[in-house]
């Protein structure tokens, strides 16, 4: 891709600029800080379970988050000894088996659910919970009364590192989804060692992933992945030197790495030298010299992940490919979608796009037209407007209505547009520097509806969103002033 000097500097800011713009805003910060930290003392003063350590995790933990992220709080606890049989943990020091202890971490785990939503059901006003909480295998879900989507991980407080990841080696299915939470601390270390030219790069990638629709099947992990892969790219571009590439090379350098994200293999390791970086990426040479069945400093992975076509190994466990369990169909997928946004690229620079539009059209939703996508079920009425000044920094959603007979597949479809309008109001905004005005945003989400939703919107004189299912209102800042697109849409009984 030949680019002159000029439009190679003005990507370069407007890609820097961009990242940078991402990140939440310090009333988010301290809000989710604030009512996180209320949850961790009221469940360190109250529980049943002994709290040893709490966290904020993802990526509001770890400074990498994208607009408005969930927030991931990790509780740490004494009550889980992996060392004796589960089975009669207070009254014998029996060592049980294998099986045994994944039986009963499953049962611990209920119990300390059961713990955690009582208190947070009995004190929601307190907490300021807003809605239901919703238990899933590992966590509990709910949301603060200013929007803010929350999980809720309990974790084993661990003391052995390498006893816990012999044993997720083991028996990954029963341990792996229960102990990872536990390696907050080492998952926050590795993004922390990273440069700020890193964290905007991650931003950026982060962004266009939430771009994406893979389908129903979970792609569990696809965040951190996203992260390890810029820290390589970074890594490769500035060991041993100064950083010799620019944000627009970094990012097609990473869109480039996931269009053939299965065949990738990334590991990094933790480096105590004095002098030298905490984490460091393995070569491909040293890769293939490491310790596959022994956990030893500086060894990561087993024979058998280190000898498939391809690996991302997540720098807080050394036994957990972050490919591993993601289907074909999905990966595919994935790598058509970055290969249109290579394609896009080549485009975009080829036309000398204006600011805007390129953010627009570089990070326009995949698939362009989600009508076709069985497992969603779409609304036939949609109703746009622009509200300033908008009283609030966070989203709001008012559910009035819903399909009870295809209740997951609209819940689907709502969480998909949601994520998308978001993708496509901070495009059009920060895409233009943050001077973006109204009538651009307006005509930037009306052009969303119409080639990812394949409807034509027409203007209505009177106010609709009381007489619709669902009313999103999306705020953002332009020039310093507060603006809100509010969008409401019907689903067909």
């Amino acid at each position: 891709m030949a680019m002159a000097q000029q439009q190679q500097t003005r990507l370069d800011a407007l890609l820097t600029r961009f990242g940078q713009s991402l990140r939440s805003s310090e009333e988010f910060y301290a809000e989710g800080r604030l009512l996180g930290d209320r949850v961790f003392e009221k469940l360190k003063n109250e529980s049943n379970f002994s709290v040893a350590r709490v966290y904020f995790g993802g990526s509001f933990g770890k400074k990498t988050d994208v607009i408005e992220c969930d927030l991931d709080l990790h509780v740490l606890l004494n009550d889980i000894d992996i060392s004796r049989d589960r089975r009669t943990i207070h009254s014998s020091n029996q060592a049980g088996p294998l099986l045994g202890w994944s039986l009963d971490i499953s049962r611990d785990l209920e119990n300390i659910l059961d713990d955690f939503e009582t208190l947070l059901t009995l004190h929601e006003d307190e907490l300021k919970i807003h809605g239901d909480i919703e238990r899933k295998k590992r966590s509990l879900s709910f949301k603060f009364q200013n929007g803010i989507e929350v999980d809720l991980l309990p974790a084993n407080n661990i003391t052995d590192d390498l006893e816990v990841m012999r044993k997720m080696e083991e028996d990954p299915e029963n341990y792996s989804f229960f102990f990872n939470p536990s390696f907050v601390d080492k998952q926050i270390s590795f993004l922390k060692s990273q440069d700020s030219f890193t964290h905007t790069l991650i931003r950026l990638a982060k962004f266009w992933w939430k771009s994406l629709y893979l389908g129903q099947e979970e792609f569990k992990g696809g965040c951190a992945m996203i992260e390890v892969i810029c820290a390589a790219v970074a890594a490769d571009e500035s060991e041993g030197q100064l950083r010799n590439f620019c944000m627009f090379q970094a990012f097609t350098k990473v869109i480039e790495k996931l269009s053939k994200v299965d065949t990738l293999k990334i590991a990094f390791v933790w480096n105590e030298t004095i002098g030298e970086k905490l984490w460091r990426r393995l070569l491909d040479s040293e890769l293939c010299d490491r310790n596959g069945f022994s956990i030893i400093p500086k060894s990561v992975g087993t024979w058998e992940i280190l000898e498939r076509k391809g690996f991302i190994i997540d720098p807080s466990n050394p036994f957990q490919d972050l490919l591993e369990g993601k289907s074909s169909t999905v990966i595919e997928k994935l790598k058509r979608f970055a290969l249109t946004t290579r394609q896009r690229l080549d485009h975009l620079v080829g036309r000398n796009a204006y600011d805007q539009e390129f953010m627009l059209r570089l990070f326009e939703p995949q698939p362009l037209n989600i009508t076709k996508e069985s497992l969603l079920q779409l609304p036939y009425d949609f109703y746009i407007s622009c509200v300033y000044p908008c009283p609030s920094s966070f989203c709001d959603m008012k559910v009035r209505n819903r399909n009870g007979n295809e209740k997951r597949k609209v819940q689907n479809a709502i969480k998909l547009l949601k994520m998308n309008l978001l993708g496509v109001i901070n495009a059009a905004v920060n895409g233009d520097g943050g001077r973006a005005n109204t009538t651009n945003v307006y005509k930037a989400v009306r052009s969303f509806i119409g080639r990812s939703l394949q409807q034509k919107l027409v203007n209505v004189p009177r106010d609709r969103h009381d007489e619709m299912d669902i009313t999103l209102t999306i705020p953002y800042q332009s020039e310093g002033e507060k603006y809100a697109v509010r969008f409401s849409a019907s689903w067909k009984l």
